[in-house]
């Protein structure tokens, strides 16, 4: 199925342990024009730009989402989330922060609470 990836735009060097920044865009739109306001700005771009976020990386991570979507549903897109988590390395880079817009925040909380280690 199209449309399932992710995208570095800023990777940590040499293994750096650092905080990621993941953008996950919302329903019936995509990672480019989520992020991209009417003026062409890029949110994520514009981020990179704020001083003291030299040291957050940056990754936009894309899902399918479409009216017609069959059968692939909130649980497919989890699990392409942490496909793709992993098959990047975002997950051995340090803490992550999901910056989401709507549904995208429904995909990245259900991935957080599948896959946050168990405290006692």
């Amino acid at each position: 199925m199209s449309g399932m990836s992710g995208n570095w735009l800023r990777k940590p060097k040499g293994g750096a342990t650092t905080q990621v920044v993941v953008f996950v865009h919302g329903f019936l739109s995509n990672r480019q024009d989520c992020w991209r306001h009417n003026n062409g700005s890029y949110w994520p771009d514009l981020f990179e730009q704020v001083r003291n976020t030299w040291r957050h990386r940056h990754y936009v991570f894309e899902y399918f989402t479409n009216v017609f979507s069959g059968n692939y549903n909130l649980d497919d897109a989890v699990d392409s989330l942490k496909e793709q988590l992993s098959l990047d390395d975002v997950l051995t880079s340090g803490r992550i922060i999901f910056v989401c817009h709507s549904m995208g925040g429904i995909v990245a909380r259900k991935y957080i609470i599948q896959n946050a280690p168990l405290v006692y």
